[in-house]
């Protein structure tokens, strides 16, 4: 997830909207241990959380008064529940590693889950409080949760774009060597010289020279045409964006994009 928010525009560019109209413009703290700007640190780091995963979770650590004195954002892709939400395991790296003696993970701490039961208890100094928007499972999901085939259709789209980009000579074009079949190793060393001498973003409308003993022998270029292709492909796109959008119940003109033949964008 935070892989597509990253890398489909459409995802962070609503994300970052959502998270800039639950912030405002400034946050202003009334708590001793946090200034102005690390309570907007935290209140950002909160927010972008729950956006992209569903969740947060805090650590939460007292001094030896039982008071609150350090709040901190952990990086939610590192915390792991129990079932029923009482302890939880932090770890840079899950990693499996089923022994006779372990058939769990390996390399993590485990905290108390903080709550209002926990929060009074002076011994438990380090606890995290974990929130979901999910009751009925141990791990939240996405608001997009809907969306997420669509988000990877939308980052395909993109590679598939700048790969066209990258291979100006792509597969929309075969070209027939009419002069015999070479072996293997021939075919490689050809193809090699080939890709290297006319594909690339660099050669795009590059001209093909091609050197035959006589016309029975020429080489023979055929463009390979997709019946509607350009309009299946912006039709595609266009409904991806749809789908995003609607998952998340906002309009286009909501994070500044006008839409086409609809009045009173302003």
């Amino acid at each position: 997830m935070l892989d597509l928010y990253r890398n489909v525009a459409t995802l962070k560019t609503i994300i970052d909207t959502y998270k800039c109209y639950i912030c405002g413009n400034k946050i202003i703290s009334n708590v001793i241990q946090l200034s102005n700007d690390e309570m907007e640190d935290l209140v950002e780091s909160i927010t972008l959380s729950y956006l992209i995963y569903g969740g947060f979770a805090l650590n939460i650590v007292k001094n030896k008064l039982g008071q609150v004195a350090v709040v901190k954002c952990l990086d939610f892709r590192n915390v792991r529940s129990d079932k029923k939400g009482q302890v939880l395991y932090y770890s840079e790296d899950f990693t499996e590693k089923k022994t006779a003696y372990r058939s769990r993970w390996s390399n993590y701490t485990a905290y108390p889950a903080y709550t209002d039961e926990t929060a009074d208890i002076k011994d438990i100094y380090t606890s995290i409080l974990y929130v979901k928007n999910e009751r009925f499972s141990t791990y939240p999901h996405p608001i997009y949760e809907a969306a997420l085939t669509a988000c990877e259709m939308e980052r395909s789209i993109d590679e598939y774009q700048i790969n066209s980009i990258n291979n100006g000579f792509m597969g929309s074009v075969l070209v027939s060597l009419n002069n015999g079949v070479p072996d293997d190793e021939m075919k490689e060393e050809i193809e090699k010289n080939f890709n290297e001498k006319f594909t690339g973003k660099e050669n795009a409308g590059r001209v093909i020279i091609s050197y035959n003993n006589d016309k029975d022998h020429a080489a023979e270029v055929i463009k390979i045409d997709t019946e509607d292709f350009s309009e299946r492909y912006k039709t595609l796109a266009e409904r991806t964006r749809e789908t995003i959008f609607t998952t998340f119940r906002i309009t286009p003109k909501l994070i500044g994009i006008a839409e086409d033949n609809i009045g009173f964008n302003s």
